[in-house]
């Protein structure tokens, strides 16, 4: 009896499983094939390490010592970044041979030099980011200082003997200054 119910098991998932009734309807409407269809590509190659290929071109391409689309693709990522990193505006639509083009010389150029170059032109920036804003916050400090007279009034207290807390506003001192004029 075991057997019979594994028989009947295996059966039942050989037909689509709890999917049967949904995979028969797509088989009578043409939506999927009756029979399992046997598709070519992709499959792999074995050579030293194992390629999947696509295309009975790409499968020649593989076998004659060339390299897989996968493989090109990301070689063109690696050169569209290498552009961006060079500085050079580059469209991610371009192929590998367009990108070789318009690095030309700088594609002899070692990466190690571009990273370096890169990391150089970042600090630049920062650097440069960082003396704008301080330029920008003197500035402002001046602006805001023209207008109140904290140093003058502090002197002026302080000469007259009245100890200034730093944390005093410009119009506690000119309060203080007032009163001390007055007495």
């Amino acid at each position: 009896m075991p057997g019979k119910v594994a028989d009947t098991t295996l059966d039942f998932l050989r037909r689509g499983g709890m999917y049967q009734l949904a995979l028969s309807d797509m088989r009578e409407d043409g939506r999927i094939p009756q029979f399992p269809v046997h598709h070519e590509y992709p499959k792999w190659l074995q050579l030293d390490p194992p390629v999947m290929v696509h295309d009975e071109e790409e499968e020649e391409r593989v076998l004659s010592g060339g390299k897989t689309s996968a493989q090109l693709e990301e070689e063109r990522e690696g050169l569209l970044s290498r552009a961006r990193n060079l500085g050079i505006k580059a469209d991610p639509a371009w192929s590998i041979v367009r990108l070789r083009r318009e690095l030309g010389e700088k594609m002899d150029a070692p990466p190690e030099a571009e990273d370096r170059l890169g990391r150089l032109e970042a600090e630049l920036a920062y650097e440069r980011k960082i003396a704008a804003m301080e330029a920008e916050i003197a500035e402002l400090k001046a602006r805001r200082g023209a207008g109140d007279d904290s140093d003058g009034l502090r002197e002026e207290l302080e000469s007259r003997g009245i100890h200034v807390d730093g944390r005093w506003s410009a119009k506690r001192m000119r309060d203080e200054l007032e009163r001390a004029q007055a007495a």
